[in-house]
């Protein structure tokens, strides 16, 4: 088993968010699934740009950012890994930062037979690119938003945790996370690449190395 700061590490950037007015999630959503929602169109004044120039400081940076929420009548996510913009890949990484419900744990898996799995779909979303070399991947800032899914009783537990204000997660391992108490909570996904292998996404463990003067102690 992986220690826990393989799944899940905390960051600390300062009080600051990726949010410059944590009501932009409410304000701007285009809820076109009832648990998914894409927020970014390129609209850099949603964005708090300090908090991008740490990422990019370090070699990494921001490719997209999804919002993904949890209510009580939609309390859990479905067992998947993600895959976004690429193919499928065992170690990616996202910063994730938690509004709302705080107290929801991130849960990972590891699949009895993992040969058993099924690449679905999500509808076309329009994405915030941060980097314009990047859009070569989408077709004009749109992409079909895909992830792995793992049927719950092919999979069993590995590693749960609390994710902060912000962590670094292990996006590439299954994972689901559930909804503890009646508080919505909404997790503000940045989908984070490595300015070296820009078509690719970053690994946990080279974020994790580019960002060690953020760990927090």
């Amino acid at each position: 088993m992986k220690s826990s700061n393989e799944y899940i590490l905390h960051l600390d950037f300062g009080a600051d968010g990726i949010l410059k007015d944590p009501d932009n999630i409410e304000k701007t959503h285009k809820d076109k699934n009832p648990e998914l929602m894409y927020i970014w169109t390129g609209h850099p004044e949603f964005v708090n740009q300090r908090v991008v120039d740490i990422i990019e400081s370090v070699g990494l940076f921001i490719l997209a950012i999804d919002v993904f929420k949890l209510v009580p009548e939609n309390d859990t996510w479905v067992v998947h890994s993600d895959v976004g913009l690429w193919d499928r890949q065992e170690d990616s990484v996202k910063i994730n930062w938690i509004y709302g419900n705080q107290q929801s744990p991130m849960i990972f898996y590891k699949p009895k037979d993992p040969s058993k799995y099924e690449i679905r779909a999500l509808p076309l979303f329009t994405t915030f690119i941060a980097d314009p070399v990047l859009k070569q991947i989408t077709e004009q800032g749109k992409t079909d938003s895909k992830y792995v899914y793992y049927d719950h009783n092919n999979v069993e537990e590995i590693y749960q945790g609390l994710v902060g204000f912000p962590s670094l997660v292990q996006s590439g391992v299954p994972h689901t996370v559930r909804l503890i108490g009646e508080e919505p909570r909404y997790c503000i996904s940045a989908i984070i690449g490595d300015k070296s292998e820009p078509f690719k996404p970053a690994t946990f463990s080279n974020a994790a190395s580019k960002l060690q003067q953020y760990w927090l102690q």
